[in-house]
């Protein structure tokens, strides 16, 4: 999502054991330790954890960072942390690879995407809370950080993956569900995610299986007399782009190739209300969808985002393009996704447009939600 990360401030730290979330027993524990190779770090009793499998998790945390508000999204994925973070005049990315030591103490080496001057991190992370001091061209800023719900949903982390390889095939069904601690926007999610085939009644690790074996059923089918077939892989995720003031942003990504020119791809947004369990659509956010200044500014960022002339464009839309109900928000702005074939051929793509919350976007989003995106 290039366009929404250009908005987002995002630590991804590769290669942990996260042992903050859960242990092996199931129980909360209470560090996170990471692995690394670089001995100039000189952190004492360093724990090599490379090669552990991970839980998934995600937390919400809130602090500060300097001076500013901060709030944070914390996922586990793939034996990474990712930390999303929202504090009013601060955007971009950044990568980090380090290590932490028995007492949690974490020291990280990073180069940002935003920046050219190296950007490192020291710090700790342990007890649900993360503190440290971000460091660039001798510049420090202090980063606190604590697991906070105040506003917001906890969510169950769950996480399926089924992989084979045959001689002429192979077979890979990868899943990661984030369930709502809430009855009703977990049983809307959760139909969401299942292509609302599924009752919800059983536990997503029944669904996720349920769902694997008719695909696997589909794949070995697939498998001619001599053994050969295609190359099949599924790969559906969950995400939550914004969980604040009582508002969610759910996202589901998925794709999926099983044969043919190419496979497919999509991805979903859903905005809730966590104080009436509703979920919000176009109706509910902007004052008018219709409203010429959407169309028109949709039709002006596709054409930057293409890099294409008005006329190719309009060649290959129908216009004018309206806002979809795919709408994501976050910390400082909404925007759409339109998914491949929503708007042109499959070569066309998908297009996200977003809109930061600019004097002219404001004045058009309902005023009950805007207070609540800032």
């Amino acid at each position: 999502m290039h366009k929404k990360s250009k908005l987002l401030l995002a630590f991804v730290i590769p290669a942990i054991l996260l042992t903050a979330c859960k242990g092996k027993d199931g129980k909360d524990s209470d560090s996170v330790k990471l692995a690394g190779n670089d001995s100039s770090l000189n952190i004492s009793e360093i724990t090599d954890t490379v090669g552990v499998s991970m839980d998934e998790f995600y937390a919400h945390y809130k602090g500060t960072l300097g001076e500013k508000s901060c709030e944070a999204d914390i996922f586990s994925r793939d034996k990474s942390i990712v930390i999303v973070y929202y504090t009013d005049g601060s955007t971009g990315t950044m990568t980090l690879t380090g290590k932490v030591n028995a007492a949690g103490d974490l020291i990280t080496e990073s180069i940002a995407s935003t920046v050219k001057s190296p950007t490192s991190f020291f710090g700790t992370f342990k007890d649900k809370k993360i503190n440290g001091l971000i460091k660039e061209s001798g510049k420090e800023t202090t980063l606190t950080l604590a697991e906070d719900y105040t506003e917001s949903l906890s969510f169950k982390a769950f996480h399926y993956t089924k992989e084979e390889k045959l001689d002429n095939s192979s077979y890979s069904n990868i899943y990661t569900f984030y369930m709502a601690n809430n009855h009703a926007i977990a049983d809307s999610i959760c139909m969401h995610f299942f292509d609302n085939s599924k009752t919800c009644t059983a536990s997503p690790n029944t669904m996720m299986k349920s769902e694997d074996d008719e695909f696997y059923a589909l794949y070995k089918s697939s498998i001619t007399e001599d053994g050969f077939g295609n190359e099949w892989m599924r790969n559906k995720t969950s995400d939550i782009t914004f969980n604040d003031n009582n508002l969610l942003c759910y996202a589901i990504h998925w794709d999926e190739y099983s044969g043919g020119a190419h496979g497919n791809y999509a991805s979903s947004f859903y905005v809730y209300d966590i104080k009436t369990n509703k979920r919000l659509f176009l109706k509910d956010i902007l004052i008018n969808p219709n409203d010429a200044f959407w169309s028109d500014k949709i039709f002006k960022s596709i054409l930057d985002e293409k890099g294409i002339t008005e006329e190719e464009l309009r060649g290959e839309v129908e216009v004018p393009i309206l806002p979809n109900e795919n709408i994501y928000i976050n910390k400082g702005g909404i925007g759409f996704l339109y998914n491949a074939y929503e708007l042109g051929s499959y070569a066309f793509g998908s297009s996200y447009v977003y809109f930061s919350l600019t004097p002219e976007v404001e004045k058009r989003i309902k005023p009950e939600i805007l207070k609540r995106l800032k």
